[in-house]
């Protein structure tokens, strides 16, 4: 008698937090027994490790499952959960009923293999699923309102309730008794639950420097701004070797840690709801909780001061035209960089005020100069593109995700299977080359160094995209501003897409085939990547700039031989006297013991070479 054949099955796990180790195993266990009681096989595993049940959008396991078996990409025919809680905590049960009926409609039946009733449609079942999905969902409420009570109590009796320490102040670990363990760095956890984190003082230069804030703000009534500067310009450092800026003294004159007050549950977002600001007398405050950097009396005066000055909000339109007026009549000219300069612009408040920072322009009369607005045009011309071209993607790929990253609200990203993220640079047309070659300019940023980038190339009036190449990453060559040319090595190297069509699959096989190890090039004792400035000499680590890096690589790969000038400079794109002056700033930053290596061969070119003696080669 013929053996029974198994029906394939996928399972599906989901822990909730990376502290319950034994969670997916037991799962894995459980699915597998019921398996081979019912005559299934598992072949496909999908599974969200640490990932809350409330939302689908961060579960990729899940999102992954669902795409496969509407998109009849599976070889499966049913679906293995452990309970109706794995599936989801989703406050709205007919969400998790949603999810469900995807599958069930797919042809891909779901199966709960603990629960007490089969999934099989009929009326009683039914109504005990909806009714587990109800506690699951009541559940999640329950320990929310349980923990929020928890976390209160612990702030109120003067233990921090999470976050960093922020410059000034530093964690320590103290013991259920009050007893001192160690300062927590960052990243660093306690690992005893009956342990609570305090705030103490950090370094001396730190604790001097808010104290220095303070009197600043309350003595000579300095701004945010006023005090950033001066900061900066007496060389103090703020956290992770960053300057200083307004907004960075507006939260520490702003915060009450620093006058030794523990203070929690500012702000409320629960489930899937949007935040809100609670008001003060929702707060958790514990006074004298923490050492004092500063008197409370002084950190009263100072957020007297703040609330006195802080009146953009009632400020008329005169008094921005004004400050507009001001500055044109002493920069003879009216610019962004300029306005901000005088610390009048902020383009949320002109927008909100007059539609426009053009529109501002006109009010006070003032017309620019006709490169300034075909600037403007261009910019306006060039976010259009990009609109229509994420509109275009979305309607080829409808599973693509348009994402920001934080801060970077003008610049979109884009995001396939939930997590291959791709950069999208729009390049403005320059005047050609000598040689009659297209040039644009490529405008990077320190977010996307590590992300693929699309690359799109617009024709001379910004009308239309009429290529498209697809670059594995940038690394840290685009600092800001590059100018990349027809035949570029970039364009050369990455792969043109036919259509917009292609992008998916492309990307998919980039990613999977690069990486940046594979990169990573060994010449004698250097060692540098073809993406990345930073090189390494001798175990020195050199920074030069985006052309520097460029020059060095070429003289690199070249070692021990002549690298002529006239095939450098038809690289480049660019004159001998503009070679010559790169290659005394190379040696100026390599240093008086290595500059020595890129030799200058005479009426030929250079070379980099470790043996020469630059003697023989004049000889």
């Amino acid at each position: 008698m013929p053996a029974q054949l198994l029906v394939p099955a996928a399972e599906y796990l989901r822990m909730s937090t990376d502290l319950q180790e034994s969670s997916i195993p037991l799962q894995q266990t459980a699915i597998r027994q019921y398996a081979a009681a019912h005559g299934y096989e598992v072949v496909a595993t999908y599974s969200d490790e640490g990932k809350s049940g409330l939302q689908i959008k961060h579960r990729q396991g899940l999102r992954r499952l669902i795409q496969d078996v509407v998109g009849g990409q599976t070889t499966f025919r049913l679906i293995l959960v452990y309970d109706v809680s794995r599936w989801g905590r989703f406050q709205d049960t007919d969400e998790s009923a949603c999810y469900e009926f995807l599958c069930r409609n797919a042809g891909v039946a779901v199966h709960y293999c603990v629960e007490q009733f089969e999934n099989d449609g009929t009326m009683a079942n039914s109504i005990m699923k909806s009714l587990k999905r109800m506690m699951a969902a009541e559940y999640s409420r329950e320990l929310s309102a349980k923990v929020y009570s928890g976390q209160s109590r612990v702030v109120a009796q003067g233990f921090r309730g999470g976050g960093i320490a922020g410059y000034g102040l530093r964690r320590m670990l103290v013991s259920s008794d009050g007893r001192r363990k160690q300062i927590l760095y960052a990243n660093e956890r306690k690992n005893v639950r009956a342990d609570h984190i305090i705030l103490v003082p950090g370094p001396r230069h730190e604790v001097e420097c808010i104290r220095t804030i303070f009197s600043l703000a309350a003595r000579r009534r300095k701004t945010p701004e006023e005090i950033a500067r001066e900061l900066n310009l007496r060389k103090v450092e703020y956290m992770h070797g960053k300057q200083w800026n307004g907004q960075c003294v507006y939260n520490i004159l702003k915060n009450e840690k620093y006058m030794g007050s523990n203070v929690w549950g500012k702000n409320e977002k629960r489930f899937n709801t949007t935040g809100r600001r609670l008001p003060r007398s929702a707060w958790v405050i514990k006074p004298n909780a923490f050492a004092a950097l500063i008197e409370p009396q002084q950190f009263a005066r100072v957020q007297m001061l703040l609330q006195n000055r802080d009146t953009s909000l009632i400020r008329s339109d005169e008094y921005f035209l004004n400050a507009m007026q001001r500055v044109l009549a002493k920069e003879g000219k009216l610019s962004e960089r300029l306005l901000k300069k005088e610390g009048v612009f902020d383009h949320r408040v002109y927008v909100r005020r007059f539609g426009s920072l053009m529109r501002a322009y006109e009010m006070i009369g003032y017309k620019p100069s006709p490169r300034a607005l075909r600037s403007l045009d261009g910019c306006k011309k060039m976010m259009s593109l990009r609109r229509t071209l994420l509109i275009q993607l979305k309607q080829i790929f409808p599973s693509l995700q348009i994402v920001k990253l934080r801060g970077q609200s003008q610049r979109p990203l884009l995001e396939l299977d939930n997590h291959l993220q791709i950069a999208v640079h729009i390049c403005r047309p320059l005047s050609p080359t000598r040689q009659g070659k297209s040039r644009w300019l490529l405008r990077g940023h320190p977010k996307e160094q590590n992300l693929p980038a699309l690359f799109c190339v617009p024709d001379e009036d910004l009308t239309q995209l009429k290529a498209f190449y697809l670059i594995p990453e940038f690394g840290n060559l685009v600092r800001q501003f590059k100018t990349v040319r027809e035949g570029h090595p970039w364009l050369a190297t990455a792969v043109r897409l036919k259509s917009l069509t292609q992008l998916y699959a492309i990307a998919s096989k980039l990613l999977h085939h690069w990486e940046l190890g594979s990169e990573i090039r060994h010449v004698g004792d250097v060692t540098f990547s073809e993406r990345a400035s930073t090189v390494t000499i001798a175990s020195k680590e050199i920074l030069l700039s985006p052309v520097q890096a460029a020059l060095f690589r070429m003289l690199v790969h070249n070692a021990e031989n002549v690298s002529t000038s006239e095939s450098l400079c038809r690289f480049f794109d660019e004159s001998t006297e503009w070679l010559r002056n790169r290659i005394s700033a190379l040696r100026r930053k390599l240093g008086q013991k290595l500059r020595t290596r890129v030799v200058t061969v005479k009426g030929k070119g250079y070379m980099y070479s470790v043996s020469a003696v630059r003697t023989a080669i004049f000889a």
